[in-house]
C-alpha cells in the first residue's frame, strides 16, 4: 500500500459519512470513524440533518479527493478489518 506522499498528498480512502450534526449518535460515529481508519485517510461529515440522504451523500462526495470513496450512515459501521480487505 502506498502512502499519500506517493499519491501527491491525496488521500488513499475518503469516509463520507451522512448524518445529522445535532444528533447525538453522530458524533459517536465519527469518533468512532476516526479511530477506524488509516491514517492517510480523510473522513468528511456530511449533514442529513433535513433527511435528505441523497443531498448529503452528493454534497460528501463533491468534497472527497481520495483514490477511493466510502459512504456510511450514521447506523451503519465498519469492522476495522473490512476497511483493510478494502483496501488491500
Amino acid at each position: 500500500m502506498t502512502d499519500s506522499s506517493d499519491r501527491g498528498g491525496m488521500p488513499l480512502l475518503s469516509v463520507v459519512l451522512c448524518g445529522d450534526k445535532d444528533n447525538d449518535a453522530s458524533v459517536v460515529a465519527l469518533e468512532s470513524l476516526r479511530r477506524a481508519v488509516p491514517r492517510d485517510s480523510e473522513i468528511i461529515f456530511s449533514d442529513a440533518g433535513d433527511g435528505n440522504l441523497a443531498k448529503a451523500r452528493n454534497a460528501g462526495l463533491a468534497r472527497a479527493r481520495g483514490e477511493y470513496v466510502s459512504f456510511l450512515t450514521v447506523g451503519e459501521c465498519y469492522a476495522t478489518s473490512r476497511i483493510a480487505e478494502i483496501l488491500a
